[in-house]
């Protein structure tokens, strides 16, 4: 029994280790194959583009985001996406970056087709926006990165270990609890085990 135990508790440590050792890969910020504030689209004719100075905008700064190729007049739901960088305020620290669903929101499109909205966000990370028309059923994305503001050193962009190290520690303690708990048991049981052949004796 107490080596069955000492088994359990050595597998959960192994796991949990090379589950830290996958998430110590994980990137700072995802990949934007179109790069920030470019166009992207997917569906028939849908675009969407936001309107920067560079190649980011600044953390709480208000940008404009423009779209076009939905029906005259539909309504275009926009869903907002945020992955904060590396230490960000929302990293989620055993499991590594986290992307987060922000509000959903509608905008009308005119009568041309094309739509527009602005927004800002407090954080460094990458947002992302996709446009679906409710009547057509069309659908177009764009990735934004916001940050860091202009003047002010940027956080790491590479890989943070704060993840990784919490996983490692908390496999660590589990296990050790786990053997721990099994040995008391074992030492229990042999007791009880003593008590009784005495008594039958």
């Amino acid at each position: 029994m107490l080596r069955k135990v000492l088994t359990i508790g050595a597998m959960m440590l192994v796991g949990l280790i090379g589950f830290g050792g996958l998430a110590a890969a994980e990137p700072g910020y995802p990949a934007d194959p179109t790069g920030s504030g470019e166009l992207a689209f997917t569906g028939t004719g849908a675009v969407i583009e936001a309107q920067l100075d560079g190649d980011h905008t600044d953390v709480g700064k208000v940008f404009p985001v423009k779209g076009g190729g939905m029906l005259p007049g539909e309504t275009v739901s926009i869903t907002p996406t945020f992955t904060p960088a590396g230490g960000g305020l929302r990293r989620a620290s055993a499991f590594g970056t986290t992307t987060i669903t922000l509000d959903p929101f509608d905008v009308a499109a005119d009568a041309n087709g094309d739509f527009a909205f602005q927004y800002s966000y407090p954080e460094i990370g990458i947002l992302e926006f996709t446009a679906t028309g409710r009547t057509s059923g069309r659908v177009a994305v764009v990735s934004v990165q916001v940050g860091p503001v202009s003047g002010a050193s940027a956080e790491p962009s590479g890989t943070s270990m704060g993840g990784p190290i919490a996983m490692i520690a908390a496999a660590v303690i589990a296990a050790a609890a786990l053997i721990f708990f099994g040995v008391l048991f074992m030492k229990r049981r042999k007791r009880e085990e003593e008590t009784v052949s005495t008594s039958t004796e």
